[in-house]
Formats: C-alpha cells, structure tokens, sequence
C-alpha cells in the first residue's frame, strides 16, 4: 500500500543522498511508531501507531533498499540477481540470528543483575 509512495518519495529527494535520507526516515518512523504503541492506552489507537506508521516504515526503508540495488546494478549485470536475492532472503536468514542474539543478551543482563546483587548483599 505504502510501496508507491514511499518510492515517490525517495526518487523526489533525488542527489546521491535520497536512499540514505529515505532509509533514515522510515528507520524514523519505525521508532515512533514502535515508542507510540507503548504509551497508547486503547487498543485502537494501535491501528494509527502500530499498523500505519510501522508500515510506512518498513516500506520507506525497503524501498531504499530495493532502489539502491536496482541502480547500482545494471540488468543485465552478473551480480544483480544475486544482490536481489540477498535482499529478499535477509529477514528469513536474519530472524534465526536475532533469536539467538537476543536470548544471548538476555542471559548477560541476568547474569550482570545477578552478579550486582550478590556484590550489594557481600558489600564488595
């Protein structure tokens, strides 16, 4: 729903910065709405904060993506396939590792707090 835009958007910001810009204000975007649904005390206001704004996000930040590939590589270019298809295969490869990294950072912040603790109770 957002792709259009979001594609219209970028290609209007034109010079050789309008991807980054691009990527920064959907990257934008993903933090308010994801900092808004927090503080949002009806449930339907999620609709605006978490649906809206999140998708607006995540399409602004795809889209710079998927254009950046697409005029950096030619067509008709031996690595184009290959770029593309790393882009649409990073949040199926990435979920795995972002399992595993955040029980990994949770296991340190236990550790630390408990390590805290006991240095308080010992008075070290």
């Amino acid at each position: 729903m957002f792709a259009p835009l979001s594609v219209g958007l970028i290609r209007s910001l034109g010079g050789s910065h309008s991807y980054r810009i691009g990527g920064l204000l959907g990257t934008g975007l993903l933090t308010v709405s994801c900092i808004g649904s927090s503080f949002v005390k009806q449930p339907e206001w999620l609709f605006l904060t978490h649906s809206l704004l999140y998708g607006a996000g995540s399409s602004l930040v795809y889209m710079a993506s998927s254009l950046v590939i697409g005029d950096h590589f030619r067509k008709d270019h031996k690595y184009h396939v290959l770029a593309t298809s790393i882009l649409l295969c990073g949040y199926p490869l990435g979920r795995p590792f972002h399992s595993i990294f955040s029980f990994i950072i949770v296991v340190i912040i236990i550790s630390a707090f408990k390590a805290s603790v006991y240095c308080i109770l010992l008075e070290c």
